[in-house]
């Protein structure tokens, strides 16, 4: 008994210190814009001008992308609303994103693409819905958990690491979601690029980025606030605009219809309005991209195309992840170790994770050693500071 009860205190002790951990990521859940675990439209929320797919009238200064697929939420209103655009992308580009090849409905293959049983397994149990998350396998190392092959895993939805409960997703991680899913299940065959606008005092500048983008066939990704309370709470995939009326059209994860709203700042009292955007677009990857990017690989393989890349060891030095010069973040397949930091040396090809510094060229940065004591992680050999 007295083994048991030792046993469970220290368990005890371990989610307090996990809980505390990722409350010392996030220790306000209000401070970084974020969605909300809103699986129907929330009290005081507005449905808006509501519209059937494929009925909007043309008119002069009107766009809308009326074959962007109308995907019911599946845990998470970020992943479900980039896997909206995403599912465009297959349908009018032809980009193999989705497995099975059909992105018209909510099938399996969509409900993968968005978050896959792994991502339920590992990150969305023990569901969780008010603070502090409780801890999921999102605090333990890349070794027990599955690798990352949803737009979920990518937005770190749910994920107690990053301070999130269950279907809560980060502004800051959906750009990352889309390039990250792209390149990894297409296996380095398209490259995604993304950028972000905050819709602040540049609200205009922001009106003409996303008019711009709708009228290249790109639909994006904003982070608004549904029930008008002056927090953000969802993500919407914008799928068209009306110049006249000066009002953005988007599939709210709710339904099947096309929903329009004033394109203004999010604010007491204004239901769905606006915080930021995320916008994206997708190629077909070249020599020059590839040389900006870097497929996922086992230490057993050089990344493809190191020059301009930088990567760190996981754990145990079983996977790497390259990345563009000037990216340093903490992910889970580099550096994944919750409360270890990726530091930038030299020309960024180097990074020093878990007390020791990798490299991914074939030489150590200066004023540091190398030890081949490792060689059997091939391209992952430890260099040491020189005191």
């Amino acid at each position: 008994m007295k083994q048991a009860t030792t046993a469970l205190v220290l368990v005890a002790v371990l989610a307090a210190a996990a809980v505390a951990a990722a409350a010392a990521r996030n220790p306000d859940p209000t401070s970084e814009p974020h969605s909300l675990c809103l699986r129907v439209p929330p009290e005081g929320s507005n449905p808006g001008r509501v519209e059937s797919l494929g009925r909007h009238a043309r008119s002069p200064g009107v766009q809308l992308l009326d074959d962007v697929p109308p995907y019911s939420w599946w845990n998470g209103c970020g992943p479900t609303a980039v896997g909206m655009a995403l599912g465009y992308w297959q349908k009018q580009r032809g980009v193999p994103l989705v497995d099975g090849g059909n992105a018209e409905d909510m099938n399996q293959g969509v409900k993968d693409m968005i978050s896959s049983q792994g991502n339920w397994d590992d990150y969305c149990l023990p569901l969780d819905y008010a603070w502090p998350p409780i801890p999921d396998k999102s605090e333990l190392p890349q070794s027990m958990r599955h690798q990352d092959n949803c737009v979920a895993d990518f937005m770190y939805t749910s994920q107690s690491a990053w301070g999130s409960l269950y279907g809560w997703s980060y502004f800051s991680h959906v750009a990352r979601s889309v390039t990250g899913y792209v390149a990894s299940h297409t296996n380095g065959a398209y490259v995604a690029t993304a950028s972000e606008g905050i819709f602040d005092s540049n609200g205009n500048a922001l009106w003409a980025e996303f008019k711009a983008e709708i009228d290249r066939g790109h639909p994006s990704v904003f982070l608004v606030d549904s029930n008008a309370d002056s927090a953000t709470d969802h993500f919407v995939t914008a799928i068209g605009y009306d110049e006249p009326r000066h009002e953005y059209a988007c599939l709210n994860t709710w339904d099947n219809f096309v929903h329009w709203f004033p394109f203004v700042e999010m604010e007491s009292g204004t239901s769905f309005g606006v915080y930021g955007a995320t916008f994206f677009n997708i190629t077909q990857a070249t020599t020059t991209t590839t040389q900006a990017y870097c497929r996922t690989k086992t230490f057993k393989n050089e990344c493809k195309a190191t020059t301009g890349c930088h990567w760190c060891s996981m754990g145990g030095g079983e996977y790497g992840q390259c990345y563009a010069v000037g990216v340093c973040e903490r992910v889970r397949a580099a550096c994944a170790e919750p409360g270890f930091a990726c530091i930038e040396e030299g020309a960024g090809e180097y990074l020093w994770c878990s007390g020791s510094w990798f490299r991914g060229l074939m030489q150590c940065p200066p004023g540091t050693t190398c030890s081949a004591g490792t060689a059997a992680l091939s391209h992952a050999f430890p260099c040491s500071r020189v005191q």
